[in-house]
């Protein structure tokens, strides 16, 4: 990158267009969590089934997972800050309109529309940290980001919740949906005269598609990027719906224990990219401690997932389910930064593209196997203990599947 556009992109503005970039994301997971926190709402308002709500959750995951590959190649090359305004402005109207569906298919169709504008976010927010973060800081940021994630959904848990049960589950939606639009005026002001990155001028050599998607890497992260999430999307989409019909929570007391769990999501992710900066990067065997972190991390989440769907005590379960969500958070934080050090500034946005857009299909077959899981068994017990093999299956990708983590040298690649 040249010079002068290095100076102009990190320092002070960097940083506030950085942390502007985060509270869109932060946005993002409110306005992604309503859904399952309105979900027993809404499930009586449209009498829909745990598999018929299951596929609206599904739904967005249709159009947000494959649109990722397309985002990542166009960060890379166009226009990247107005692409990020225009996802915003679609997932904001897509947000708004859930209040005025009447059924299933007007769900969906919404839920649609949220996914086309969210496809641009990771892809982008990997170009922002590059180029805007200072790179001893990237684990931190990354944490930052997984954090903000959380916190959004805590916020969409706790006052989502008790705006549902105050003024009902349509003024959530509108309330929401307008926020955001809101973040595009700071966002214009945040980012003009700033040269937009068309076909940015980076350092090394030019990367092509093709090179991408022919590194082991590449597809040993998606794989375990495809498990952690899966695990995650389970978290999301199921656990509003499992504390009020299973565990016989109100609404109100659901939104404040939901609410807490996805606060130690982000407590997770936080102190993971501090670990990681600290004692993990820049070290002679920063592969191996790497690693052996997503190791840790996952066989955790495993064992938390067993205790949290066959335990009896109430108590005990909120705590393995804030475990959970520590350590999904953790995984979450790590991982984006393992992808970055493999990509490099050149390869970013399309590395991310593809990695989050193959991890993202967990969203398309998860919520619908849960629904049908539960639907067939009367109970999430079995939903459970597959999440738990899917947080198994990560550690191993993580571990076993995963190349020693270096930055690759593009220009030896075919």
């Amino acid at each position: 990158m040249q010079q002068g556009v290095v100076a102009e992109a990190r320092g002070a503005r960097g940083a506030r267009l950085l942390w502007l970039a985060l509270l869109a994301l932060f946005l993002s997971y409110v306005d992604r969590g309503l859904l399952p926190v309105a979900g027993p709402a809404i499930s009586d308002s449209f009498d829909l089934s745990a598999t018929q709500f299951g596929l609206a959750v599904s739904a967005f995951f249709w159009v947000y997972a494959p649109f990722q590959y397309v985002s990542g190649w166009l960060v890379d090359r166009h226009r990247l800050y107005r692409q990020y305004a225009g996802g915003v402005a679609l997932w904001g109207l897509g947000t708004g309109a859930i209040a005025l569906v009447t059924g299933l298919g007007g769900l969906v169709a919404a839920r649609l529309l949220k996914g086309l504008g969210q496809a641009v976010t990771f892809p982008a927010m990997s170009k922002f940290i590059l180029r805007h973060g200072e790179p001893h800081w990237q684990a931190r940021w990354n944490g930052a980001m997984i954090a903000a994630i959380a916190l959004g959904q805590a916020l969409s848990a706790l006052a989502g919740g008790l705006l549902i049960a105050g003024l009902g589950w349509q003024a959530a939606f509108v309330v929401a949906g307008a926020v955001t639009l809101l973040w595009l005026w700071p966002w214009h002001r945040a980012t003009a005269g700033l040269a937009e990155p068309v076909a940015a001028v980076v350092a090394g050599p030019r990367v092509s598609y093709r090179a991408i998607v022919g590194t082991r890497a590449l597809w040993s992260a998606s794989a375990g990027h495809f498990s952690g999430n899966y695990v995650l999307y389970f978290v999301i989409a199921w656990l509003p719906l499992f504390l009020v019909r299973e565990r016989g929570l109100s609404t109100s007391e659901m939104a404040v224990l939901a609410g807490g769990i996805f606060c130690a999501q982000a407590v997770g992710a936080l102190l993971a990219g501090q670990v990681a900066d600290r004692f993990v990067v820049g070290r002679a065997d920063e592969s191996w401690r790497r690693k052996a972190l997503m190791i840790g991390i996952y066989l955790s989440c495993a064992a938390a997932l067993v205790v949290a769907g066959t335990a009896a005590s109430m108590p005990v379960i909120a705590l393995a389910l804030v475990l959970t969500a520590a350590t999904v958070g953790a995984g979450g934080a790590l991982l984006y930064a393992i992808s970055q050090c493999f990509a490099g500034p050149a390869a970013a946005g399309r590395w991310v593209g593809v990695q989050n857009g193959t991890a993202n299909f967990s969203g398309i077959v998860g919520p619908v196997i849960t629904g049908m899981l539960v639907d067939a068994t009367g109970n999430y017990s079995a939903a459970f203990m597959l999440a738990a093999l899917l947080a198994v299956a990560a550690a191993l990708c993580w571990s076993v599947l995963l190349p020693a983590i270096r930055p690759i040298e593009w220009a030896r690649q075919p």
